[in-house]
């Protein structure tokens, strides 16, 4: 089984790093677990879309 944890830009904080860490050790025997860290966009208020 493959997990794929996505991030919107970098993990910054201890607590989310420690949380992976947890995942991975947790999963790990079970599964392949990976980080994608994208990066984040910011839009101009023309480019944004009416809710």
């Amino acid at each position: 089984m493959n997990i794929t944890i996505l991030s919107i830009g970098a993990v910054k904080t201890d607590y989310f790093k420690l949380a992976i860490a947890e995942y991975h050790k947790r999963l790990g025997p079970h599964a392949k677990l990976s980080l994608v860290e994208l990066a984040a966009e910011s839009f101009s208020e023309s480019q944004k879309i009416a809710a």
